[in-house]
């Protein structure tokens, strides 16, 4: 692909892409009423056009990820990633189990180091328990940029009903399997070959935080998961106020 440039000609082409499918789809319709469309008719056509929002995804997605290396000062190798996605949800719903496992390792919290261990969990819990967590995840991601739009945060996303459920399958397929010492190696292999991003903290885990973690997920009904604070706006957890809530939990035999 021939180098581009910075400048709001990238979002000039995206507006002529998305005026083009809409008046597309208006003529396509009115030649089907015979060349004039009712104002009850085009609401019908903007409703059509809005749910095929799903299949025309890919495209948008397209368009996304060229504006953001067009406009980046480094490379940019996938703007939008679907790991990325699945991590917040992920994240989301269990990082207050997180902190209590990873507690003795930081004498504050690392969110940054957090951040990357749930990208490799997320990898990891796609190719060994849901291949199907990131269509749904990015189902929840359409429904809910649809809605919001540019105002949408990762709190919004992450706390949706669809976005709750989306984890809870998750997580009953995760608590379907057996805690065993091979999952837990499993895991512990995942995150140490994890790559990160140049600059970012590389995650580790032992084979105890492993089992440890895999316990509490299985238990997570009994604790408050849901981390998300709807006072911030940026989407990041607030998970200071959790630790204590799973603190004992995690310390406990729950064999």
């Amino acid at each position: 692909m021939p180098p581009t440039f910075a400048g709001p000609h990238h979002c000039l082409g995206t507006a002529r892409r998305v005026s083009d499918e809409v008046f597309a789809e208006i003529r396509e319709a009115a030649a089907r009423q015979g060349g004039a469309l009712t104002l009850q008719q085009i609401e019908a056509v903007k409703t059509a056009y809005d749910q095929a929002a799903p299949q025309r995804f890919n495209a948008i997605q397209c368009i996304f990820n060229i504006c953001m290396c067009a406009t980046a000062t480094e490379p940019v190798p996938m703007a939008f990633d679907e790991t990325d996605l699945v991590a917040k949800f992920l994240c989301a719903h269990t990082s207050g189990i997180a902190w209590a496992v990873f507690e003795n390792r930081f004498e504050r919290p690392d969110r940054a180091w957090i951040g990357q261990f749930y990208r490799a969990l997320a990898r990891f819990v796609v190719q060994r328990f849901d291949p199907g967590f990131p269509l749904r995840a990015i189902a929840v991601y359409i429904e809910a940029g649809t809605q919001k739009g540019q105002a949408l945060t990762v709190g919004e996303l992450v706390q949706s009903a669809q976005g709750r459920e989306a984890v809870h399958e998750c997580l009953l397929r995760i608590m379907a399997e057996p805690i065993t010492p091979q999952i837990a190696a499993e895991l512990c292999a995942a995150v140490e070959a994890a790559e990160v991003p140049p600059g970012a903290p590389k995650p580790a885990m032992t084979i105890d935080e492993a089992e440890r973690f895999l316990t509490l997920l299985r238990h997570a009904k009994l604790v408050r998961t849901l981390t998300m604070t709807t006072g911030r706006d940026d989407g990041a957890e607030d998970d200071l106020d959790l630790i204590e809530d799973v603190r004992n939990l995690a310390f406990r035999d729950l064999s």
